[in-house]
């Protein structure tokens, strides 16, 4: 690896800015891409490595979307000893079905050379719920089980448990006959919730409100997240929500009835 940056350091593929000694140079494309594999090549062997101090791995999957044009599954490598974690790999993918995204992931740990190295020291496979993703662990499960002679547990991640049972709860009060807590929830996460840091929005009274909490609670410090917003807060919004609104009725009361 050191003969591979040395030997980058030292090209003459540049062009020179200065004639003295070559010590000023700007890059060249060739330049720009040898260095691109050496950092290619420096995480395969990261990762090689991680494996190999391992003695239990967490082979952990989660699919979003993104700014890109398709969906990103990410794929890491946790150490059941030291809960460090790796980054295999960000694939783009259109895979939906169980089969598809039990082939995405094999084919991604064959092309990035670990399949057998991890296999032999795979534990438990980590996901959400989804239907088509369970599927797909139950069929990598029996893979690495057949081919590593091995046990492979799939554990269900449990902050994505704890956000489906609080969305459930939560669209009870919809259905039943006290539409206006969900009301009260909704409005206090519009008004009191947005970031102050992200873009203006009109309907928005957070400073107000932190401004007016700092008057009636004198010398004590105020976090800016008393209401959170679902906008990158996936998890127990609507319960943090609703405790703020009782411990600070009367300060929301204040700032609300100046728009009577």
């Amino acid at each position: 690896m050191i003969r591979i940056f040395r030997r980058i350091i030292d090209s003459t593929d540049c062009l020179s800015i200065y004639k003295t000694d070559g010590k000023y140079q700007v890059p060249s494309a060739t330049f720009i891409n040898e260095l691109s594999f050496g950092f290619a090549y420096l995480l395969e062997k990261q990762l090689s490595v991680f494996i190999d101090q391992s003695d239990s791995i967490v082979l952990a999957l989660d699919s979003s979307t993104s700014a890109r044009v398709l969906p990103v599954c990410a794929l890491l490598a946790i150490d059941t000893a030291t809960n460090s974690e790796f980054l295999i790999s960000l694939v783009d993918t259109t895979a939906k079905k169980a089969v598809e995204i039990f082939e995405m992931v094999v084919l991604t740990l064959q092309k990035e050379k670990i399949y057998e190295k991890l296999g032999r020291k795979l534990s438990f496979i980590l996901s959400d719920g989804a239907a088509s993703q369970l599927k797909a662990n139950s069929l990598l499960k029996s893979k690495f089980e057949a081919d590593f002679d091995r046990t492979v547990n799939i554990v269900r991640c449990h902050m994505h448990i704890g956000a489906i049972m609080e969305k459930r709860c939560f669209d009870r009060y919809i259905s039943l006959d006290t539409y206006s807590v969900f009301e009260a929830l909704q409005t206090s996460k519009i008004l009191f919730g947005s970031r102050l840091v992200s873009s203006f929005s009109a309907s928005s009274r957070k400073s107000e409100f932190l401004a007016e909490l700092s008057r009636d609670y004198p010398g004590v410090r105020i976090p800016s997240t008393t209401f959170r917003t679902d906008t990158g807060s996936r998890y127990s919004v609507a319960s943090s929500n609703s405790m703020s609104l009782l411990l600070f009725e009367t300060t929301i009361k204040k700032v609300v009835e100046r728009y009577k």
